[in-house]
């Protein structure tokens, strides 16, 4: 029954015919819900099985891997799987860090950083003042004509 039908992506059932008969289908994940939580159940073990078979290379066909290794040569890959060893790019030569080429800045003496009166008194800071508009102070109420009469 299970074999005329396309394997579901995943399936939520408590039917334990069909649960085992959905383990024998290889990559099929199992999902219980138990109090509102959904719990997925480990891999069967014909999944597992099929997975090592998968990375030992046994699912490839003799085709394939013909068909793979004409790419691998294309691609400069050899058998091993590292890169065949080519010509090496010769670095250009690039222009020098804009921020290297800064012209040096002089060293101010502390004698010349703070300059003193003849008299041994500190320069006298000036606040800044705030300036009033040129035209005046703004009148605090606008009058109008309709007010006026």
């Amino acid at each position: 029954m299970l074999n005329f039908y396309r394997p579901p992506s995943s399936s939520k059932l408590h039917d334990q015919e069909l649960t085992s008969g959905l383990k024998e289908i290889p990559g099929v994940p199992l999902l219980y819900i138990i109090q509102n939580t959904t719990v997925l159940d480990k891999p069967s073990q014909r999944s597992l099985k099929h997975v090592q078979a998968v990375q030992a290379g046994e699912m490839v066909t003799p085709s394939q891997q013909q068909c793979i290794r004409s790419l691998k040569e294309e691609q400069g890959i050899g058998a091993d799987g590292a890169a065949r060893p080519g010509r090496k790019r010769k670095r250009k030569s690039g222009n020098p860090n804009p921020l290297s080429c800064l012209k040096k800045k002089k060293k101010v003496t502390a004698a010349a950083a703070t300059p003193k009166r003849s008299n041994g008194e500190k320069k006298k800071r000036n606040r800044p003042r705030k300036r009033k508009p040129a035209g005046g102070a703004a009148p605090a109420l606008a009058t109008t004509p309709s007010a006026a009469s």
